[in-house]
């Protein structure tokens, strides 16, 4: 009832999880990003859906914002996998980042990235499992990890001589060494 009030306006909305890939793809080496959207401050397992633990998998990158702890198991689910299990909360927006690192030796196939949310009493620390309630929200995202390539190619038109100096150029997007043998 003040003479000069402000007016304040807000959108309210209900949130449903998801999940999001960066990128369709990656060439091993390279580390990709999942999005998180869900519920302010909320907690959520993130973990590699079906991996086998024979397999060299993405991991997850340790340091990031909001994580609180790596786990072996979800609910009736044993992680497979070094690494490849978390859990994350959410920023007040709702958000979280995280990020997956491969190597060298990452298997080149595709992997399913699945968040589920996790009621926060649920996770035990000393055993690194959580339970997750029946009907718990989730969600999922495909991303394939592929092998790279080497390329390489000589100026010229093929033909060379003793004493000339051939220029060799090309790219390596598989591995940190290459090895030329003539």
């Amino acid at each position: 009832y003040a003479d000069k009030s402000n007016t304040i306006s807000f959108t309210l909305q209900s949130t449903s999880l998801t999940i999001a890939a960066a990128k369709d793809s990656v060439i091993r080496s390279n580390p990709f990003v999942v999005n998180i959207q869900g519920n302010s401050q909320t907690w959520y397992a993130v973990y590699l859906d079906g991996a086998d633990s024979s397999d060299v998998n993405p991991f997850i990158a340790g340091g990031q914002s909001g994580f609180q702890g790596y786990l072996e198991q979800i609910g009736t689910y044993e992680v497979e996998g070094y690494q490849t299990a978390a859990v994350f909360e959410t920023d007040a927006s709702g958000k979280r980042v995280i990020q997956y690192n491969t190597n060298a030796s990452t298997e080149d196939k595709t992997y399913t990235v699945k968040v589920i949310e996790v009621v926060e009493s649920s996770y035990n620390e000393t055993t690194k499992t959580i339970e997750t309630p029946n009907g718990a929200d989730y969600d999922t995202v495909k991303v394939k990890v592929e092998k790279g390539a080497v390329t390489i190619s000589a100026t010229g038109d093929g033909q060379y001589y003793i004493g000339q100096e051939i220029t060799l150029s090309g790219t390596n997007t598989d591995s940190d060494n290459v090895y030329l043998f003539i």
